[in-house]
Parts: C-alpha cells; structure tokens; sequence
C-alpha cells in the first residue's frame, strides 16, 4: 500500500480497500479529519487493539504511537478546505502492528519536515529518549507551552526507527503526507 501512486480520492480508496480485504484490519478511515473523528479513530483502536490480548507493555507502545500519529495527521494537516482527505489505516501482520497515516500538507512544509524526520531516524534511540524526557521537564517550567513536540520521537523508538515516509503531489501546493511504521508485538 505504501508505494501506491495517489491519482485521486477515489484511486486512493479504492487501493486502501484492497489492502483491508488482506489484512488483519485493526482500524481503518479516509475522509477528513476533525477532532471529534480523530477521537474516535483513536478509542476505536483502543478497543481493537485490546480485543487481540497483547501484552500491557507493548499495548502502550503500540497505542501512543497510534494515538501520536493520528493527533499529528490532524494538527498539522492543511487548512485549506474541510475536504480535505485524511487516512489512518492499521494492520496485525505477524509479529508487528503496521499503520499507515496520511494528511495534506502544504509544499512548503515537505523541506522542514524531511530534515525533521531524517534527523531523527539518524539520531540513537538513547539520545531519543533523553531529548523526550528533557522536552516533558522543560514543559514544567514553561506552562504556556501546549506540546513537547515528542510525537515522531515517541514512534521512532516504539519502531526501533521501522519508520518511512513519502508525499504525494495533489494539486494548488498541497501534498499527501504518509508515514508507515511498524511496532513489534512479541
């Protein structure tokens, strides 16, 4: 699914429903993303991923890095218009859980986003770690601030970095920003 070329809404949900019928489907949407969907994309997963017995550890690896990506998707998408579509699609394959997340975004941001994520794949994930913890102790002292800024940090470790990306050209300067990772359950 992840190296499907996006020609349009339909060519893109048409392909997504393909890839339900052969996997182990935990949660699925496309359409666009508002805070109260994004809310119950994240309880519906909440409930899916608990109905399959994984472990309380890895649970909570597998769940915030779903909730992280879908909380991004919505936060960062593109303001443009309310039609804007989005994507969360999550699978058990195996012995990992894949998701796949996806929003607009304006050109723009693709440069600084790039950077962004390729530093943090290049960085060891102790340093990760550490930078998260300082992020969550600077917030202490600066209550004005809404966020630590640890989402992609948070799933990079929970990945061990099995994390990629890619955009899609849409049209007037906007691109479909998906990422995929996989979080190990056994």
């Amino acid at each position: 699914m992840f190296g499907m070329r996006l020609i349009n809404k339909n060519t893109l949900a048409a392909n997504w429903f393909d890839e339900l019928l052969s996997n182990n489907v935990l949660n699925s949407y496309f359409g666009p993303l508002d805070f109260s969907i994004t809310s119950q994309i994240i309880n519906h997963f909440g409930i899916s991923l608990k109905n399959k017995n994984i472990e309380a550890k890895v649970y909570k690896k597998v769940y915030s890095s779903f909730s992280e990506g879908v909380e991004n998707a919505y936060k960062y998408q593109s303001k443009n218009s309310d039609s804007q579509p989005g994507m969360v699609f999550c699978s058990l394959n195996g012995d990992f859980v894949e998701v796949t997340i996806g929003n607009t975004i304006n050109l723009i941001q693709k440069k600084e986003l790039s950077l962004y994520i390729d530093g943090l794949l290049k960085e060891d994930l102790e340093i990760l770690k550490s930078s998260i913890r300082s992020n969550l102790l600077g917030l202490q002292f600066r209550p004005e601030e809404k966020s630590a800024h640890i989402g992609l940090k948070r799933i990079i470790i929970n990945s061990n970095k099995l994390l990629k990306y890619s955009f899609k050209e849409l049209h007037d300067g906007e691109l479909f920003f998906m990422i995929n990772f996989r979080v190990k359950i056994n």
